[in-house]
């Protein structure tokens, strides 16, 4: 009598990733658009003009260059696009990264704020109002800032919210010394910075194609494909000895 003869082959893992590096991605976007509104007294009444200068938030008594108006004080809100991340990707981590320049006092703060409103469509007076009106992300940044601000989870969340909607992030950034004359400064340069995850697809197998396997401690058999994992993400996966068709395949670690 003749027996069936036994083979012993080494298992190992299979992955297939399509198409997506397996690193978190990084996306730094400089503002797109910036609108300054200044509010001003000129004969006991107050008004509000939009304006490109030197100036971008505080307060600058005479700064507009007419002895007629007093009490100028600047307002800034700035855009930026984010329309270059997929739609379906995950946002880990956003802050900012701001400079200011043209100021006389360094130790003087500024507070950034989560803009609500839509500059094309509102009143240069309801921009003005709205730029203090929002979520606060950084409440006391000095205008000496010189590293970027540390992650902050709703700003994460205003980039999820713009993701999902017409991709364009807004944020409000006026003086926290508004009152005091001489606080001017210039916003001389902003960066946005998300990190995310793309979402990827990844068949996990055995090296002979059949088998049994476990991923995140759930079995499968004969491999499975996921649709909804996203890059940069660990995952725990396990196999042990297997026969099939009289081969035993030894899990090889």
């Amino acid at each position: 009598m003749h027996l069936p003869k036994t083979y012993i082959v080494n298992i190992l893992l299979v992955f297939i990733l399509f198409g997506i590096s397996q690193a978190q991605s990084v996306y730094e976007e400089r503002f797109t658009n910036q609108v300054t509104i200044v509010k001003y007294k000129y004969k006991n009444y107050y008004y509000y003009d939009k304006i490109n200068g030197v100036i971008s938030i505080g307060y600058v008594d005479g700064s507009l260059g007419n002895s007629d108006f007093s009490k100028e004080v600047y307002r800034t809100v700035l855009e930026f696009n984010i329309s270059q991340i997929e739609d379906n990707a995950r946002i880990d981590n956003a802050y900012l990264i701001i400079s200011m320049n043209n100021y006389e006092n360094g130790s003087y703060t500024m507070k950034i704020r989560q803009y609500t409103g839509d500059v094309n469509t509102q009143s240069n007076e309801d921009i003005w109002n709205t730029v203090n009106t929002g979520i606060t992300y950084y409440g006391s940044v000095r205008y000496d800032v010189l590293y970027p601000l540390s992650n902050n989870n709703d700003l994460k969340e205003s980039v999820i919210n713009a993701l999902n909607d017409d991709k364009i992030v807004r944020i409000g950034v006026l003086s926290n010394e508004e009152s005091t004359n001489r606080s001017g400064a210039l916003i001389l340069d902003a960066e946005l910075h998300i990190d995310y995850s793309k979402k990827i697809s990844v068949t996990v197998q055995n090296s002979f194609g059949k088998g049994k396997l476990k991923v995140d401690d759930t079995q499968y058999s004969n491999g499975k494909t996921f649709n909804d994992w996203y890059e940069g993400d660990e995952h725990k996966f396990e196999n042990w000895d297997q026969t099939y068709d009289g081969v035993n395949y030894i899990y090889s670690k």
